[in-house]
């Protein structure tokens, strides 16, 4: 038996009366008069696939623009199924970069989301995308003889895939993604970024790159050494781990993105680990030297070496441009049995749709990456076990995000901008009045995140497994 090809343009009349007969013996296709066919057959729109000079399936498409088709009709001889439909549709889908299919047809619509990665379309994006011509070329007046057709198929599946989708970063499903703008506020830079949600698992990734370095400021500093930092921020995750891996004197600690070092101190007067640290800004990393502390400054990647009992990588996997490298890296430092704990935003919590943009631990463009649960699991090496996790509240989340939106009448903490007076009058009485309109929501959640998904950051324990 050989390939099955393309059939050419030798004389149609057979072929064409065969696509036609089945269209009318299977209403589950649109249907088109013998005069549409021959069109389309003759504009390149009809392909229809042979195989030993038998004609073995065909496929309609009906272009909507440069950039979108339809496939208005596929259909394959049941018993010469072994590798037409793969070259049918190879054929079809090469012609736009995307495609949508509206069918009954279950097996049809199985077979393009499993094979081909289509996925599920709602109606209004079908309308977008071909400004409302789907409707108009199914319902012309000459058709309506093929009513019956259209009642077996009132409720036909919706799928559409675009050859530009990219896959997750976070789960690797390839599929749809909507868009995510915002820019720098917190900082002051007013640079723009755009994320990509993923359908799926809802992870965010910044796109393209942006050449703004991590800000290095006096301010951020004092903000790593507060007594309320340590108090409210450090001991609650030492207390944490200790409760999760016991902490001994004998514990080989290393603490990826150390900053000023405020939490390996915390665990060394405390349990008196054995501490080290990694830290990519030098006069971060140069704090934290000041205490004793034997920290690595440089990139993560090529930091240190050796065997370690814990890791720890707080609020530092969001700004790195590969999360799965740097915990496959992380898992190579510890020994089997060890533990790497991982503390994250997280975007499947209530603020993040609350605050849109304006949510504070979104804090673009320094954070690449915004996890949700389902893709820091998907992105644990396969020797991770889960130990323990759980929601990680951290004061001030729903206040700071709802004062974001006035920032611009406020004069900046880090720049030297200074609004006209009048306007700061008013932007300092909107975010008052916008920070006690949130006081009441971020009570509960500092009450209630425990039950419910209204803490913004999510805290994980992973053990080392022998594969």
């Amino acid at each position: 038996m050989t390939a099955p090809r393309i059939a050419g343009p030798q004389p149609a009349g057979p072929l064409l009366d065969w696509v036609h007969r089945t269209l009318r013996e299977d209403h589950a296709l649109s249907p088109r008069t013998a005069v549409e066919l021959a069109q389309a057959y003759d504009e390149g729109r009809l392909l229809v696939i042979e195989r030993d000079g038998v004609p073995a399936g065909w496929a309609l498409r009906i272009p909507h623009g440069p950039d979108v088709q339809e496939i208005a009709g596929a259909y394959v001889r049941p018993d010469l199924r072994g590798g037409v439909v793969e070259v049918l549709l190879r054929e079809v889908l090469g012609y736009a970069p995307i495609t949508f299919c509206v069918t009954s047809s279950s097996r049809l619509a199985r077979h393009l989301s499993t094979v081909w990665g289509f996925r599920p379309c709602p109606p209004g994006r079908i309308v977008r995308l071909t400004g409302g011509r789907v409707l108009g070329d199914r319902m012309r007046p000459g058709r309506l003889r093929y009513a019956q057709g259209y009642l077996r198929a009132a409720f036909p599946r919706l799928l559409y895939r675009d050859r530009r989708w990219v896959a997750c970063q976070g789960c690797g499903t390839t599929g749809p993604a909507s868009e995510l703008n915002a820019r720098d506020i917190a900082f002051g830079s007013g640079v723009p970024a755009v994320y990509r949600r993923c359908a799926a698992c809802g992870h965010l990734a910044r796109t393209g790159e942006i050449d703004l370095p991590e800000p290095n400021l006096p301010f951020v500093e004092r903000v790593m050494d507060h007594r309320a930092v340590r108090d409210l921020v450090y001991a609650p995750r030492l207390r944490w781990l200790a409760r999760h891996a016991p902490i001994t004197p004998r514990t080989r600690l290393l603490d990826v993105g150390c900053g000023t070092g405020g939490f390996l101190d915390l665990a060394r007067r405390r349990h008196g680990a054995r501490c080290s640290g990694v830290e990519l800004d030098p006069a971060l990393a140069a704090r934290a030297g000041r205490r004793g502390l034997d920290v690595t400054t440089g990139d993560f990647g090529h930091g240190p070496q050796g065997e370690f009992d814990l890791v720890t990588m707080f609020q530092v996997l969001e700004h790195l441009p590969d999360p799965r490298a740097a915990l496959s890296r992380a898992f190579s430092l510890l020994r089997p049995g060890g533990v790497l704990c991982v503390e994250v935003p997280i975007a499947d919590c209530l603020a993040r749709p609350i605050f849109g943009p304006y949510w504070f631990p979104l804090l673009p463009p320094y954070h690449r990456h915004i996890c949700t649960r389902r893709s820091l699991r998907a992105m644990a090496p396969p020797e991770a076990l889960e130990v323990a996790a759980g929601p990680v509240y951290l004061p001030g989340e729903y206040l700071v995000s709802a004062t974001l939106p006035v920032a611009r009448l406020l004069p900046h903490p880090h720049q030297r901008r200074r609004p006209a007076l009048p306007a700061q009058a008013t932007g300092g009485v909107l975010a008052l009045l916008a920070a006690g309109a949130m006081v009441p929501l971020e009570v509960f959640s500092g009450v209630a995140h425990r039950v419910l998904p209204t803490a913004g950051h999510w805290r994980v324990l992973w053990r080392k497994e022998e594969v």
